[in-house]
């Protein structure tokens, strides 16, 4: 299992409520993972991941690219620990992640 899928499975194994994660894994391709809740949860997302790049896709349109190393996987499990708790920021089109330090992540808004 390489460092993206676990820091995935790792941060969605403890989710509460209704989600329904979906993988498509592939070996030396682009993995994905969606992620969808009930109507009462928050917004679902999805992650895309290849040996060079993670984009986390979330919102309407916004995204955040991070590369494969260990810096930006532990930023991976900050976002997807910010988005399964629905600490999002929203104006219009455009939204971005709160990080466990109060920053944000993705758009400007």
């Amino acid at each position: 299992m390489d460092p993206v899928e676990r820091t995935l499975r790792e941060g969605t194994a403890g989710v509460a409520g209704p989600a329904d994660p979906t993988w498509h894994l592939v070996e030396d391709g682009v993995s994905t993972l969606d992620v969808t809740f009930g109507p009462e949860g928050p917004d679902g997302f999805g992650v895309a991941w290849s040996s060079h790049e993670v984009i986390v896709s979330f919102g309407q349109d916004s995204r955040i690219e991070l590369g494969p190393g260990d810096e930006d996987i532990a930023l991976l499990s900050d976002i997807v620990a910010a988005l399964i708790g629905g600490r999002v920021l929203r104006r219009g089109r455009a939204a971005a992640v709160i990080l466990p330090d109060g920053s944000t992540i993705g758009d400007r808004v």
